[in-house]
């Protein structure tokens, strides 16, 4: 487990990602993020984001849906980057990592690399695909980014 401040000074843990062991895991990337940021499993967040959309599936999210999920406990989506140039000119993972500012290495972010979500707090990187956090390793090195948004603590 890592825990980071975010811009206003609260804190925000990352987690394991984790799978009920009765169910059948849910491998989708959505739930699978949600898994991370708040620490209940993928069964538990997929339902969530079901509840949200009216889909029978979690999978394919959009940030939309999740971020309703972060502001039901507590959270929301901040500041957020987006690149509508072509795919070529956009950052790797890699990349980003490396040249990203002082304030993002300080925040919980999650992190769009092509159709997947990605986790990133410092110099940990979860991904539920992994099936761990890792220390500044992804299997999506080389993947674009596509989209960054920042997760803060609501104000109260």
């Amino acid at each position: 487990m890592s825990s980071c401040y975010n811009g206003r000074d609260m804190k925000i843990k990352l987690h394991e990602p984790h799978h009920h062991p009765k169910a059948s895991p849910n491998r989708f990337c959505g739930p699978g993020a949600l898994s991370i940021i708040l620490g209940i499993t993928a069964e538990n967040a997929a339902s969530r984001v079901r509840s949200k959309t009216g889909k029978r599936c979690a999978m394919g999210v959009a940030v939309y849906p999740l971020s309703q999920v972060l502001r039901d406990f507590g959270l929301e989506t901040g500041h957020e980057h987006r690149w509508s140039s072509p795919a070529k000119n956009r950052p790797t993972f890699a990349r980003w990592l490396r040249e990203r500012s002082a304030d993002d290495r300080g925040r919980a972010i999650l992190v769009i690399t092509g159709n997947h979500y990605v986790v990133v707090q410092g110099n940990i990187v979860a991904d539920n695909q992994q099936g761990r956090i890792r220390i500044g390793k992804s299997n999506h090195r080389r993947k674009r980014v596509s989209r960054v948004v920042h997760l803060d603590v609501r104000d109260a």
